[in-house]
């Protein structure tokens, strides 16, 4: 099992317990995991009920290829003053079209990382029902 959750900042609320971060984590973990039956290059991990997903589509900024192999695509949910990983695609000159996601009500931040973790481009969005 694999953990995909982290949070940048964590501003002392006292709401914001270590173990409440931790239950949630097993929590959209195990769903991820009954969810998903294999594991590519690309993965998504969800915080809603599926029938409050909405349907998105990402075209990928084809132009940071320019000279590089491989860029990475990262996906976060922002909640307050921390950022959680939701969707994550490697992609590579042979695979550039566009992608089509299911994401629950909230605001994004999408991150563009070469091989070494720079950041390329973030952009940022938001999904409402």
């Amino acid at each position: 099992m694999s953990l995909l959750f982290y949070a940048l900042k964590v501003e002392g609320r006292t709401k914001d317990k270590p173990v409440d971060k931790f239950e949630y984590l097993a929590k959209i973990n195990a769903l991820e995991l009954f969810e998903q039956k294999d594991y590519k290059t690309t993965w998504q991990i969800f915080d809603c009920e599926e029938r409050e997903r909405m349907d998105w589509i990402l075209s990928p900024r084809t132009d940071l290829l320019k000279d590089r192999e491989t860029i990475y695509l990262k996906l976060f949910d922002i909640y307050g003053p921390n950022k959680t990983i939701s969707f994550f695609k490697l992609i590579q000159k042979d695979d550039v079209k566009e992608i089509q996601l299911k994401l629950c009500p909230n605001e994004y931040v999408l991150e563009y990382h070469d091989e070494k973790g720079m950041i390329l481009d973030k952009s940022g969005f938001k999904v409402v029902n």
